[in-house]
């Protein structure tokens, strides 16, 4: 796989009344997945949404490369795996139409889903009982496997997840760590649980004074 890189240059981000960073400097990179701990409110899920372009700074910029080309908005999104700490699906329609819904938003990018491999995450995070009920029925663990799944089925380039062991049992959680180290991609993870981000994370930052620094 290409080298694939986020580029953060002075950025600056604050909600009303509160800075959240300021000046942050930082490049990402497809050769060390990324834990991020931190207390929480200091600013994890705001970076996440940052680089995820969710959220745009005040100030400074982002950059998404692939190689040494800046890709568009476009092609980074298509190329986006992203697991927010709080599952969203769409509640009225099963675990099945959910992964077909959102498979279908590949189908004309180069990063169509292989069936093989929805079918291996599908066997990975057991939802083979689970197709042919209706999201609104699942209980929270149920919902972040299938947000997991629908997150890496494209075998995206970049791979965003925020808390992503909440709700899952051991096992689970178990299975997720191993297939995340297997993954060629820039993964980054923002999680509270240390001892277990640790053990995917080659590189593990921190939230502090409005900054982000290394551990």
């Amino acid at each position: 796989m290409m080298p694939v890189y986020i580029h953060l240059e002075n950025v600056c981000f604050a909600y009303p009344g509160q800075t959240i960073f300021h000046d942050v400097s930082l490049t990402l990179a497809n050769d060390k997945k990324t834990i991020l701990i931190a207390r929480n409110g200091a600013g994890k899920s705001t970076l996440i949404a940052l680089i995820a372009h969710m959220l745009q700074p005040d100030q400074g910029g982002i950059n998404v490369m692939v190689g040494d080309q800046i890709i568009s908005q476009t092609h980074f999104f298509q190329r986006l795996g992203l697991c927010l700490s709080h599952p969203y699906l769409l509640d009225d329609f099963n675990v099945h139409e959910n992964l077909r819904i959102f498979a279908s938003m590949y189908q004309h990018s180069e990063k169509q889903v292989d069936p093989t491999y929805l079918e291996q995450l599908i066997n990975l995070f057991g939802l083979q009982p689970l197709l042919y009920k209706k999201c609104k029925m699942l209980s929270q663990g149920e919902l972040k496997k299938v947000c997991l799944t629908r997150a890496l089925m494209h075998q995206p380039d970049f791979v965003f997840l925020d808390e992503p062991s909440n709700a899952l049992d051991t096992r689970a959680k178990d299975l997720l760590s191993e297939h995340l180290k297997t993954l060629d991609a820039l993964v980054v993870i923002a999680s509270h649980d240390r001892q277990w981000a640790a053990e995917i994370g080659h590189q593990v930052l921190t939230i502090e004074n409005r900054g982000i620094h290394a551990l």
